[in-house]
């Protein structure tokens, strides 16, 4: 998988695909792979991309450098604008790149996202969020981690979010409690009258209420906004009912972005 480098961290990222460039970014503790349908559903018409949130490290761990990130990427891509999506933490990104990088900013898709999480425990967060387990941290648990990546065990069919636990976004304590406190301390709503870019919301019947208000919240205060429910779905929506939610995205970046 190709990497880049960003203010000395390391990305990986994938790039499928030609036409309207969409980058995905995960949340609490995805990763790139976790959007394996999007790059393989939605590339023959688009120009997919897929990345990866930076883990917490001594500096200012803010919304402000994840939508940093966004746009250092596509810089590193000679890519002048994109349509951006995010899952949960990811969707919050994407709002704050259409805030703050408006010209480079064409859509964003907001998956089971928020515009805050203030009224939301931790405990909560972690239950309805967390796949897989934290990681350890340090040199021979990175080395570890890359000899056990390099293998292809067989995947455990009998769950179908196996795939999404195996290859979260090796999360760690400290980024974990980074990444919590910054989804708990953001709040957004004020600010959504001034995102300018349209607005896709996506969520599953069968999430939390107080996740599905917090949708319904996003497309009244967004000025160019729709939302989509998806039935029988929770918020993994854009795995386990990839269709349904690939159908969607095309339909929204066809109908909402002109082709250069």
């Amino acid at each position: 998988m190709p990497t880049i480098h960003i203010e000395d961290e390391r990305f990986e990222y994938t790039d499928a695909g030609s036409g309207i460039a969409v980058v995905f970014v995960p949340g609490l503790c995805g990763s790139n792979e976790w959007f394996c349908y999007q790059s393989a559903g939605l590339s023959d018409h688009f120009r997919i991309i897929t990345t990866n949130l930076r883990r917490a490290d001594k500096r200012n761990y803010s919304l402000d450098r994840l939508a940093n990130d966004i746009a250092g990427l596509l810089t590193a891509l000679r890519i002048h604008s994109a349509a951006v999506v995010g899952h949960n933490l990811g969707g919050l990104v994407a709002l704050q790149f259409a805030l703050t990088h408006t010209n480079r900013c064409l859509a964003v898709v907001l998956s089971s996202t928020m515009p805050s999480y203030a009224s939301v425990t931790e405990d909560q967060i972690i239950s309805d969020m967390m796949l897989g387990e934290l990681r350890p941290s340090g040199f021979w648990a990175k080395l570890l981690r890359k000899v056990l990546r390099s293998s292809t065990p067989l995947e455990d069919t009998s769950n179908p979010l196996t795939y999404l636990a195996r290859h979260n976004g090796d999360i760690d304590r400290s980024t974990l409690t980074a990444r919590l406190k910054l989804m708990r301390e953001t709040d957004l709503t004020a600010s959504l009258g001034k995102v300018g870019a349209p607005a896709l919301i996506v969520a599953g019947s069968r999430e939390q209420p107080y996740a599905l208000a917090g949708c319904q919240l996003l497309e009244q205060e967004l000025p160019d906004s729709s939302l989509e429910v998806i039935e029988g779905a929770d918020q993994f929506h854009f795995y386990l009912a990839h269709d349904q939610f690939n159908l969607a995205v095309a339909e929204f970046l066809t109908r909402k972005i002109s082709r250069p």
